[in-house]
Protein backbone atom coordinates (compact mmCIF):
# COMPACT_ATOMS: atom_id res chain seq x y z
CA UNK A 1 0.00 0.00 0.00
CA UNK A 2 2.39 2.13 0.96
CA UNK A 3 4.81 1.73 -2.40
CA UNK A 4 1.53 2.44 -4.31
CA UNK A 5 0.77 5.77 -2.32
CA UNK A 6 4.73 6.48 -3.27
CA UNK A 7 4.64 5.76 -6.58
CA UNK A 8 0.96 7.49 -7.14
CA UNK A 9 2.89 10.60 -5.70
CA UNK A 10 5.59 10.60 -8.22
CA UNK A 11 3.39 10.16 -11.19
CA UNK A 12 0.76 12.92 -10.01
CA UNK A 13 4.10 15.58 -10.37
CA UNK A 14 3.96 14.51 -14.50
CA UNK A 15 0.63 16.70 -15.09
CA UNK A 16 1.49 19.40 -12.59
CA UNK A 17 4.35 19.72 -14.90
CA UNK A 18 2.59 19.29 -18.09
CA UNK A 19 0.25 22.37 -16.74
CA UNK A 20 3.50 24.66 -15.77
CA UNK A 21 5.15 23.86 -19.30
CA UNK A 22 8.01 23.63 -17.51
CA UNK A 23 9.56 20.26 -17.52
CA UNK A 24 12.16 17.54 -18.70
CA UNK A 25 12.78 14.28 -18.17
CA UNK A 26 14.13 10.79 -19.50
CA UNK A 27 14.92 7.32 -18.48
CA UNK A 28 18.22 5.98 -16.45
CA UNK A 29 20.18 3.03 -16.18
CA UNK A 30 23.37 1.93 -14.78
CA UNK A 31 25.28 0.13 -11.88
CA UNK A 32 25.53 0.10 -8.12
CA UNK A 33 28.59 -1.35 -6.18
CA UNK A 34 27.32 -1.50 -2.56
CA UNK A 35 28.17 -2.75 1.37
CA UNK A 36 26.36 -3.23 4.20
CA UNK A 37 27.79 -1.73 7.32
CA UNK A 38 27.31 -3.47 10.19
CA UNK A 39 27.70 -7.06 8.86
CA UNK A 40 31.04 -7.41 9.01
CA UNK A 41 31.88 -7.58 6.02
CA UNK A 42 33.66 -5.05 4.46
CA UNK A 43 34.41 -3.57 0.78
CA UNK A 44 32.04 -2.46 -2.56
CA UNK A 45 31.71 -5.98 -3.95
CA UNK A 46 28.06 -6.23 -4.35
CA UNK A 47 27.28 -5.12 -7.87
CA UNK A 48 24.11 -4.72 -9.04
CA UNK A 49 21.71 -2.33 -11.66
CA UNK A 50 19.73 0.38 -11.03
CA UNK A 51 16.80 1.21 -13.49
CA UNK A 52 14.31 4.04 -14.01
CA UNK A 53 13.31 7.34 -15.12
CA UNK A 54 12.99 10.71 -14.04
CA UNK A 55 11.68 14.52 -14.19
CA UNK A 56 13.12 17.49 -14.54
CA UNK A 57 11.51 20.86 -12.90
CA UNK A 58 13.63 24.16 -13.16
CA UNK A 59 13.92 26.16 -10.46
CA UNK A 60 16.08 29.37 -11.74
CA UNK A 61 18.57 29.26 -14.43
CA UNK A 62 20.57 27.12 -12.50
CA UNK A 63 18.42 25.28 -9.44
CA UNK A 64 16.35 22.58 -11.09
CA UNK A 65 14.49 20.04 -8.89
CA UNK A 66 14.54 16.26 -10.13
CA UNK A 67 12.63 13.67 -8.62
CA UNK A 68 13.28 10.19 -9.58
CA UNK A 69 11.93 6.20 -9.73
CA UNK A 70 14.33 3.59 -10.03
CA UNK A 71 14.44 -0.16 -9.49
CA UNK A 72 17.84 -0.82 -7.80
CA UNK A 73 19.84 -3.89 -6.47
CA UNK A 74 22.20 -3.10 -3.02
CA UNK A 75 23.81 -5.62 -0.88
CA UNK A 76 26.85 -7.21 0.59
CA UNK A 77 29.01 -9.65 -0.48
CA UNK A 78 32.59 -11.09 0.09
CA UNK A 79 35.31 -11.91 -2.21
CA UNK A 80 34.05 -15.31 -2.15
CA UNK A 81 30.08 -15.73 -2.16
CA UNK A 82 27.20 -13.31 -2.21
CA UNK A 83 25.73 -12.14 1.74
CA UNK A 84 23.20 -10.08 0.75
CA UNK A 85 20.77 -9.12 -2.18
CA UNK A 86 18.35 -6.55 -1.80
CA UNK A 87 15.88 -5.26 -4.27
CA UNK A 88 14.49 -1.67 -3.59
CA UNK A 89 12.12 0.36 -5.74
CA UNK A 90 13.93 3.98 -4.88
CA UNK A 91 12.39 7.39 -5.27
CA UNK A 92 15.02 10.26 -5.20
CA UNK A 93 13.96 14.01 -4.90
CA UNK A 94 16.97 15.55 -5.78
CA UNK A 95 18.34 19.39 -5.91
CA UNK A 96 20.62 19.95 -8.90
CA UNK A 97 22.92 22.85 -9.25
CA UNK A 98 24.73 23.59 -12.55
CA UNK A 99 27.95 24.73 -13.31
CA UNK A 100 29.63 25.29 -16.79
CA UNK A 101 32.70 23.22 -17.55
CA UNK A 102 35.11 24.42 -19.93
CA UNK A 103 37.31 21.69 -22.34
CA UNK A 104 39.25 23.51 -25.03
CA UNK A 105 37.10 25.20 -26.40
CA UNK A 106 33.70 23.14 -25.67
CA UNK A 107 31.62 24.17 -22.66
CA UNK A 108 29.67 20.94 -20.88
CA UNK A 109 27.08 21.36 -18.30
CA UNK A 110 28.24 19.93 -14.99
CA UNK A 111 25.33 19.12 -12.65
CA UNK A 112 26.12 18.86 -8.65
CA UNK A 113 22.95 16.58 -7.26
CA UNK A 114 22.43 16.11 -3.60
CA UNK A 115 19.15 14.83 -1.36
CA UNK A 116 16.78 12.21 0.14
CA UNK A 117 16.04 9.02 -1.06
CA UNK A 118 13.00 6.62 0.12
CA UNK A 119 13.56 3.15 -0.44
CA UNK A 120 10.70 0.12 -0.59
CA UNK A 121 11.88 -3.36 -0.04
CA UNK A 122 10.81 -5.52 -2.67
CA UNK A 123 12.84 -8.78 -1.46
CA UNK A 124 15.99 -9.69 -0.16
CA UNK A 125 18.10 -13.03 0.39
CA UNK A 126 21.43 -14.18 1.14
CA UNK A 127 23.85 -16.57 -0.34
CA UNK A 128 21.88 -19.92 0.20
CA UNK A 129 18.74 -18.29 -1.11
CA UNK A 130 17.20 -17.75 1.71
CA UNK A 131 14.26 -15.23 2.31
CA UNK A 132 15.15 -12.16 4.53
CA UNK A 133 12.26 -10.20 3.40
CA UNK A 134 10.43 -10.46 6.56
CA UNK A 135 13.82 -9.47 8.46
CA UNK A 136 14.41 -6.28 7.25
CA UNK A 137 12.49 -2.88 7.38
CA UNK A 138 9.98 -2.71 4.31
CA UNK A 139 11.16 0.76 3.70
CA UNK A 140 14.48 3.14 5.03
CA UNK A 141 15.76 6.71 4.29
CA UNK A 142 19.07 7.40 2.75
CA UNK A 143 20.80 10.51 1.32
CA UNK A 144 22.49 10.63 -1.73
CA UNK A 145 24.71 13.07 -3.36
CA UNK A 146 27.00 13.07 -7.00
CA UNK A 147 27.15 14.83 -10.03
CA UNK A 148 26.48 14.55 -13.85
CA UNK A 149 28.36 15.47 -16.90
CA UNK A 150 26.46 16.68 -19.96
CA UNK A 151 28.56 14.92 -22.98
CA UNK A 152 25.62 15.80 -25.40
CA UNK A 153 21.92 17.65 -25.29
CA UNK A 154 20.28 14.32 -24.88
CA UNK A 155 22.97 12.21 -22.64
CA UNK A 156 24.81 12.41 -19.76
CA UNK A 157 27.10 10.33 -17.09
CA UNK A 158 26.34 10.47 -13.40
CA UNK A 159 28.30 9.07 -10.42
CA UNK A 160 26.42 9.58 -6.92
CA UNK A 161 27.59 7.96 -3.47
CA UNK A 162 24.59 7.39 -1.15
CA UNK A 163 24.22 6.19 2.40
CA UNK A 164 20.95 5.00 4.88
CA UNK A 165 22.97 6.83 7.75
CA UNK A 166 22.40 7.01 11.61
CA UNK A 167 20.46 9.82 11.64
CA UNK A 168 17.95 8.03 9.89
CA UNK A 169 16.35 4.93 9.05
CA UNK A 170 18.40 1.51 9.49
CA UNK A 171 17.75 -1.29 6.98
CA UNK A 172 17.33 -3.16 10.11
CA UNK A 173 17.91 -3.15 13.96
CA UNK A 174 19.08 -6.74 14.08
CA UNK A 175 21.32 -8.71 11.55
CA UNK A 176 21.21 -12.71 11.34
CA UNK A 177 24.20 -14.27 12.53
CA UNK A 178 25.97 -15.08 9.71
CA UNK A 179 26.52 -11.93 9.00
CA UNK A 180 29.31 -11.98 12.11
CA UNK A 181 28.09 -9.10 13.90
CA UNK A 182 30.30 -6.72 14.74
CA UNK A 183 28.76 -4.90 17.82
CA UNK A 184 27.31 -2.10 15.54
CA UNK A 185 23.29 -1.99 15.73
CA UNK A 186 21.59 -2.12 12.65
CA UNK A 187 22.91 -2.51 9.06
CA UNK A 188 22.81 0.33 6.98
CA UNK A 189 22.91 0.75 2.64
CA UNK A 190 26.43 1.93 1.62
CA UNK A 191 26.80 2.35 -2.39
CA UNK A 192 28.11 4.37 -5.28
CA UNK A 193 25.92 4.35 -8.29
CA UNK A 194 27.43 4.92 -11.99
CA UNK A 195 24.71 5.96 -14.59
CA UNK A 196 23.88 6.83 -18.04
CA UNK A 197 20.73 9.30 -18.31
CA UNK A 198 19.18 10.11 -22.13
CA UNK A 199 17.35 13.24 -21.68
CA UNK A 200 13.80 12.43 -23.77
CA UNK A 201 11.98 15.49 -23.04
CA UNK A 202 13.98 18.95 -22.99
CA UNK A 203 14.04 20.75 -19.03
Amino acid sequence: MFMKKLMLCWLMLVPLSLAAQQFGGGLTGGLVVSQVDGDGVGGFRKAGFSLGGFATYPLSDKLTLQPEIRVEQLGSSTPQFLVLRTTHVSVPMLVSFRLPILLGETEYPLDIQAGPVVGVLLGARDFIGNDLSTSLRRTDLRVQAGFAAHLSERVSLGVRYGYSAYSFVPVRSGLPPIWQVTGQVGAYHNYITFGLYWHVLDR
